[in-house]
Parts: structure tokens; sequence; C-alpha cells
């Protein structure tokens, strides 16, 4: 890959998804930072992560997963007319499985263990996908694994530089504020996620030209 062509992937991969993202989960952050704290502790916590979920499946995951194939059918296949909806699905399917089973290694075995999953089970359903295009496409389930955990941490600092006490229950009479925190915090993951997934990218692609220049010659 050009170095030029190679840039421009990288910050269309990371900065586009991490932008429609953040915008997508706007409709329910707006509702979650409208409701008091109590609606956070316990059992009461059940509700807000529902419609979290639900938006997160319904509206963020389809989105992304656009961007991102639009994105690679671009880089990888401009002929393949069903990559861009391959994706989707996969990045669908990948996000409903993440959220399955972070339920399930919660409730199961550890409570709270289960968040540090969804990126290894996000790259494996994009793997299917990915792996008919380019070599060593199981890297990538590494790269969405390490760029998960390290958009998590980043994450988390960003939301504890903003409202120090805690992202969800800080500030409950100013729901503007929260909203803007949640966005924020949002944004900082998904690019975080996004530059990581797209240094893993960018590899591949790099790998995939230079099997094809060695077999030409």
């Amino acid at each position: 890959m050009r170095n030029q062509s190679t840039w421009k992937l990288f910050v269309l991969w990371a900065l586009g998804p991490a932008v429609i993202g953040a915008l997508s989960l706007s409709v329910p952050f707006t509702i979650i930072s409208g409701m008091p704290a109590v609606s956070f502790m316990g059992d009461n916590a059940v509700a807000p992560l529902l419609l979290f979920a639900f938006a997160l499946v319904v509206i963020t995951a389809p989105l992304i997963g656009v961007a991102q194939g639009l994105i690679l059918k671009y880089w990888i296949n401009k002929a393949e007319p069903l990559l861009v909806g391959k994706w989707v699905v996969a990045t669908l399917a990948g996000v409903l499985l993440a959220i399955v089973a972070v339920v399930i290694v919660n409730v199961s075995l550890l409570c709270g263990g289960g968040i540090v999953l969804p990126g290894a089970v996000l790259g494996f359903a994009q793997w299917l996908v990915l792996k008919s295009y380019v070599q060593k496409a199981g890297w990538w389930i590494v790269a969405c694994a390490v760029a998960w955990n390290a958009s998590m941490l980043v994450g988390w600092a960003v939301g504890t530089a903003l409202l120090p006490t805690s992202i969800l229950s800080a500030l409950p009479y100013l729901p503007f504020e929260r909203l803007l925190g949640l966005e924020t915090v949002a944004f900082a993951g998904m690019l975080t996620f996004g530059l990581m997934t797209g240094l893993g990218l960018i590899g591949l692609l790099t790998r995939r030209d230079l099997s094809r220049l060695e077999s030409k010659s």
C-alpha cells in the first residue's frame, strides 16, 4: 500500500466509525442522562442497560458495520457487491454474541469479568468475512481483543477525568453535562478501538499486497 493510501485508510477507519458510533448513541444516552441516580443502583440498573444494549444492536452496530464495510470494499475489493452486506451482518452478529457472552460470564462465572470478551467475540465474527479476502486474517481477532480492552481503559480514564465520582451517577441534576460526558467517553473509546484495529487492518492489507507481488515475480 502506498503511504498516502495507507494514511487515508487509517484516518477513515479510526475516525469515521468513532463519530458515527458516538452520534448513534446520543439517543439512549439522552434518555439515560435524564434518569435519577437511583436508576443505576442494584436491580434498577437493568432498565438502562437493556436500553443501551437495544440501541447498540439496532442502531450503532449496523451503522458502524456499513461505514466499515464501505471502507473495506474500497480497499479490498471494489467489485465485490456483497462485501458491505456481509460485513454488516458479521458486525451485528458479533455485537449480539458479545452481549450474550458478557451476560453469561458475569452471571455464571465472575461478575464483571465478561467485559473483557466483546472484542474477541466481535473479531471472530468479522474474521469469518475477512478471511476470504486477506491471508493470516486470524490476527484480526487478536487486534480486536487488544483494541477493545485498550478502549475500555481509555474510556474509563476519560470518564474518571470528566466525572471523577462516577460516569453514571454523577451530576444527577445536570443531565446535559452527564450526556456530554457519556458522549465524550464513547467517542474516546471508539476512537481508540478504531486506531488500534486500523493498524491491524493495514498490517493485513500490506501482507496481502506483498504476497501478490511475490506471486507475480
